[in-house]
């Protein structure tokens, strides 16, 4: 038994046949090729078992993917993306952070002791994990924790 009608198949057939033959499908799917390490990126980005300066490396490889691509496109892209890094004051920190992280800086160079810079080893650069972890600090001190100890805490 069929599922359609033959003229609404071939006419389904016919129209995607059509499709796949433009030649700005075939650009299009091209350029979408340009961001196809994105997703392992991100994946990796938002794992809260990485380390600050592995997060970084990931991050900054993504950027220079960007900047690779060519074409009228890849130019918006790139300049969009400059844009947005650039005014990301906060970025640059976490940059300086990792620096002493991989003892290319010392902490007091940034104005922080030893010990603050520590705390950042696994600090998230995402901001989908920032929230969780804002999510679950707000848990942790909201008043309904009557019976938080530091047994179960």
């Amino acid at each position: 038994m069929r599922c359609f009608e033959e003229e609404e198949e071939s006419a389904a057939v016919k129209i995607v046949h059509e499709i796949m033959q433009k030649e700005s499908l075939r650009c299009d799917l091209v350029f979408i090729a340009n961001f196809a390490n994105f997703v392992q990126a991100f994946i990796f980005l938002e794992k809260r078992s990485e380390t600050l300066v592995d997060r970084l490396q990931v991050f900054d490889k993504v950027i220079d993917n960007i900047h690779k691509i060519l074409g009228i496109v890849g130019e918006d892209i790139k300049s969009k993306c400059d844009k947005v890094i650039s005014a990301n004051k906060d970025l640059k920190e976490i940059k300086r952070i990792a620096e002493v992280l991989k003892r290319k800086s010392n902490a007091q160079v940034i104005g922080m002791n030893i010990e603050s810079a520590v705390c950042f080893k696994y600090a998230p650069v995402t901001s989908a994990e920032v929230e969780r972890s804002f999510l679950q600090l707000k848990y942790i001190l909201s008043d309904r924790q009557h019976s938080l100890t530091p047994d179960n805490f």
